[in-house]
């Protein structure tokens, strides 16, 4: 799995960083650009090749605990609503999580977004607030 499908998976299944990251719309011949077109958020940071190997070893990390606070019924429900593209959000509605599992996860997100944001340069972290904010 490429680094920026790892991305885009930790970013959906752990729902870091809210919804930041999105697939690239696809390219389409058009006279006029959409009012608001979305960006590829891996693209826009130009993140280094030490940043996607910090970001891997994170995401890696995260999904291990991630996988260890589910059931295995809720792990099958987490996998296929991702590899449908699920809104985050739904995917977390949908696990039926109890409040000890949702304190878990929320820790490992919190943890996972800290060291995230921490391998990223101030101008990336601009880069990356101005993408919300959309």
């Amino acid at each position: 799995m490429s680094i920026v499908s790892k991305f885009k998976r930790l970013f959906l299944v752990a729902g870091i960083l809210v919804a930041t990251i999105v697939p690239s719309l696809p390219v389409r011949a058009q006279t006029t650009p959409p009012p608001n077109p979305q960006v590829d958020p891996i693209s826009a940071l130009k993140l280094t090749p030490q940043q996607q190997s910090q970001i891997a070893q994170v995401m890696q990390m995260a999904q291990a605990q991630i996988k260890e606070i589910l059931t295995p019924d809720q792990l099958t429900k987490l996998q296929t609503m991702s590899k449908e593209g699920r809104d985050p959000r739904q995917i977390f509605a949908a696990l039926q999580l109890s409040p000890e599992q949702q304190t878990k996860w929320q820790g490992v997100d919190r943890i996972a977004q800290q060291q995230l944001m921490a391998i990223l340069t101030p101008e990336q972290i601009k880069i990356l607030q101005s993408m919300q904010q959309r």
